[in-house]
């Protein structure tokens, strides 16, 4: 796999403002005034990698459905399937296709409670989220886009906010109480797959000169 033709190809679409889509999502899911759990926001120090367990999570965030339910969950990232009905019924290839569903600096209701790390609270206010659109059922599980799309958004945005790896954490493993999650374990989500392809990404510097950071320094295995 060549990770930097890759990087050239992949789209992040911004759902929190018009879009091709059709969907926005709506404030309230990160207005300050209605999460009050999520704020006042801290600089990210964990990042949380999450299951759905479920399809068609764009149009239930984009029409209410998590503030029907009155849960107001959401999360900064939803990795789509390969393909995605957008909201005038249309179907399209989302195989290189990120959702950003709020503007950087928001915060959003996707941890719960969870364990502390490193002597630090795990939480809405300080823990950036995404989430594998997949039934985790063996029939409709984590694809091979969506373990580069997740290697991709882990290896920027830890490298942007200095977000230690060990600080990348799997919801299943630190929500409390013990068992009351076990996304994005319950679909089989292979780790080791997944830190491969962020090292290949930290090693490659045609991809950090693209984005206009500097390369981690990092050593190959």
């Amino acid at each position: 796999m060549d990770y930097f033709e890759y990087a050239r190809t992949l789209r992040v679409i911004d759902i929190w403002k018009p879009n091709e889509t059709g969907y926005i999502t709506p404030r309230e899911l990160y207005d300050p005034a209605v999460v009050t759990d999520c704020y006042p926001a801290q600089d990210y120090q964990h990042w949380m990698d999450h299951g759905t367990v479920g399809t068609d999570t764009l149009r239930y965030w984009c029409t209410r459905g998590s503030i029907n339910d009155g849960v107001f969950t959401l999360a900064q990232f939803l990795l789509p399937h390969q393909t995605q009905r957008y909201a005038d019924n249309s179907v399209h290839d989302t195989r290189r296709v990120i959702f950003k569903m709020v503007q950087d600096g928001r915060r959003c209701r996707h941890t719960g409670a969870c364990n502390a790390v490193d002597s630090r609270q795990v939480n809405n206010r300080n823990t950036l989220g995404v989430e594998y659109e997949s039934l985790q059922n063996g029939t409709h599980d984590i694809d091979d886009d969506q373990y580069i799309k997740g290697a991709f958004l882990f290896a920027y945005n830890s490298a942007l906010g200095r977000i230690p790896d060990h600080r990348r954490l799997s919801h299943g493993i630190v929500a409390t109480p013990t068992g009351r999650r076990t996304d994005p374990w319950a679909g089989g989500f292979d780790y080791a797959r997944s830190w491969a392809i962020v090292q290949a990404i930290r090693l490659d510097a045609r991809i950090w000169g693209l984005w206009g950071l500097p390369q981690p320094q990092t050593k190959a295995v």
